[in-house]
């Protein structure tokens, strides 16, 4: 008996200690709990756990890092890998990217209700902002809260960028889970910009009620957005990459895949949901 445990114990020790590490990198420190839970958190959690799940030939490191950090450590660690990243050309440079690993709402502009008034002319006849950058200019007192280095899709992304040059008043933090909701609360910044699920988690951490918090969509942004998993260009992450495209098109098929998004936005949405989803999956079969 002893001698069988012993042999167990050897063969366990050893499938660990050659199992090839992967630095799993967030901005977000719940993931860390979040990820190692059975519970349900949110679909970029949900999802990259039933990815996981499907790859026991590895072990996650799991690290926290600022949007900004990440880049870096995508950059200078060849084991580094990140989930629900917007593609862009310059990402694509430095970094692999896997098939679709998630289909988001797209970014919303929040503010308090008693505080900020949206000017009518612009707002556009589908009840959508126009302009943060006019809305700003308009506005020289109100301050905006903007995660650093954070993706908004391509026309807010330049939108931002052209806003921050000609120094409008910003607020740049590191993280947006844990400060965007607070500095909105203390009415440090006027406006934050971020995805409906991530607000949802914040708001109830820094005791806000959703009746006091206004939103309006961004002209010109997807309803949904596409994210991936990207990895480091080297070799560990290339086969990482290759591992993680066979193990989401099996995913892809099945009612969990599907329920780990579904869980976690209105259900008035997900007819839509569906029908993008439904539509993201064909185009990568084609």
């Amino acid at each position: 008996m002893r001698r069988w445990l012993i042999g167990l114990f050897s063969v366990v020790l050893s499938s660990a200690l050659s199992a090839q590490t992967i630095v799993w990198i967030t901005d977000d420190q719940r993931d860390e709990v979040a990820l190692t839970s059975h519970e349900p958190f949110s679909i970029g959690v949900d999802t990259v756990k039933l990815v996981m799940k499907s790859l026991p030939q590895y072990h996650f490191d799991i690290r926290v890092a600022s949007v900004s950090g990440i880049d870096k450590e995508l950059f200078t660690n060849p084991n580094a890998c990140v989930a629900n990243r917007l593609k862009n050309s310059e990402r694509q440079s430095r970094n692999y990217f896997s098939q679709p690993l998630n289909l988001h709402l797209g970014p919303r502009l929040y503010f308090l209700k008693n505080r900020t008034v949206i000017p009518p002319q612009l707002i556009d006849a589908n009840g959508k902002l126009t302009s943060i950058h006019l809305l700003l200019s308009q506005k020289p007192r109100v301050v905006l809260g903007l995660a650093s280095d954070a993706s908004y899709g391509k026309r807010w992304d330049a939108e931002l960028h052209k806003a921050t040059k000609e120094g409008i008043s910003m607020f740049s933090v590191d993280n947006r889970y844990d400060t965007n909701a607070m500095l909105l609360s203390n009415q440090m910044v006027d406006l934050i910009v971020d995805y409906p699920t991530q607000i949802k988690h914040q708001i109830a951490q820094h005791n806000l009620s959703e009746s006091e918090i206004e939103s309006i969509s961004l002209a010109g942004a997807p309803e949904f957005l596409v994210t991936y998993i990207a990895c480091s260009k080297s070799e560990i992450g290339a086969k990482f990459i290759e591992d993680v495209n066979q193990t989401l098109s099996n995913l892809y098929e099945t009612n969990d895949f599907l329920k780990a998004h579904t869980l976690h936005i209105d259900q008035s949405t997900v007819p839509a949901f569906k029908t993008n989803l439904n539509q993201v999956l064909k185009e990568q079969k084609n």
